[in-house]
């Protein structure tokens, strides 16, 4: 990711709700908000989301074709951190 790319994401935590196609919409609606508000000049966006439930079929297969789409389970999320990745990035 170069520095004309704009990354957005967006956590999905409800327990037994799976994220699905319909969150990814949703995100790249805001994502053009924030092109609107900031007049950036992205030449690449990439999305990120994060589920506690993990994510529908439709979206899996989606994400599978784009290499703008990250999906991250609770189970990635713990394998970064017991990899020793954190959030400060140490």
């Amino acid at each position: 990711m170069g520095p004309d790319a704009l990354a957005l994401g967006e956590c999905k935590w409800k327990k037994n709700e799976k994220t699905t196609a319909a969150d990814l919409v949703d995100l790249k609606r805001k994502a053009a908000l924030v092109r609107r508000s900031a007049q950036g000049n992205w030449t690449t966006e990439y999305y990120f989301l994060f589920s506690r439930a993990g994510f529908s079929r439709e979206l899996v297969n989606q994400a599978k074709g784009d290499k703008t789409l990250m999906l991250f389970s609770l189970p990635d999320l713990m394998a970064l951190v017991q990899d020793g990745a954190s959030v400060s990035g140490r």
